[in-house]
């Protein structure tokens, strides 16, 4: 599916942008003095109830999953990086990738709070109620043939071996 891939690039790209967004505070300058040019827009305040939407939409995407894989690659990326140029470093390379990866879960909550926040501002509340029946009418399907799978293996686990042991005694 074309999806995955639009997705991890999208997570990724709002991972780096939440860390440069954040980083970045302690080095902005003082505001200046106001200018009398039109501002731009400001982005519209998302209401409670579509970032509950956006959350939902998030989740049936499976979008959460992909930012776990991002944040765990840049890590193994950067330790392998680190331990190509200096290997005696290892145990301290590898207490830090486990510090990084504490602090990443711990922000988990808070990235996926501005990623609903960010689809929520983009779409509104009609138009993410039919993403989600859109989504879910693509996955009922699949949904009802894994069902049919699981249910016809283990029917066939279970009537094989009545099957195996009526040749047996008819022989």
């Amino acid at each position: 599916m074309i999806v995955r891939p639009i997705v991890r690039v999208l997570g990724a790209a709002a991972v780096a942008l939440f860390a440069l967004a954040h980083g970045s505070q302690a080095q902005q300058r003082p505001p200046q003095q106001p200018q009398a040019q039109p501002q731009a827009e400001q982005p519209k305040q998302a209401s409670p109830a579509a970032i509950a939407l956006a959350t939902q939409l998030l989740e049936l995407k499976g979008a959460i999953g992909a930012f776990d894989a991002a944040i765990e690659g840049v890590i193994t990326h950067n330790k392998g990086n680190l331990l190509q140029i200096n290997p005696n470093l290892t145990r301290d390379i590898d207490a830090t990738a486990q510090t990084v990866r504490a602090e990443a879960s711990a922000r988990r909550q808070e990235l996926r709070g501005e990623i609903a926040r960010g689809y929520a501002s983009v779409f509104s509340e009609q138009e993410l109620k039919e993403k989600i029946n859109e989504l879910t009418r693509y996955i009922e399907p699949m949904m009802i043939m894994l069902m049919g799978l699981l249910i016809g293996g283990v029917t066939l686990a279970l009537l094989l071996p009545i099957f195996t042991i009526s040749k047996v005694v008819a022989s």
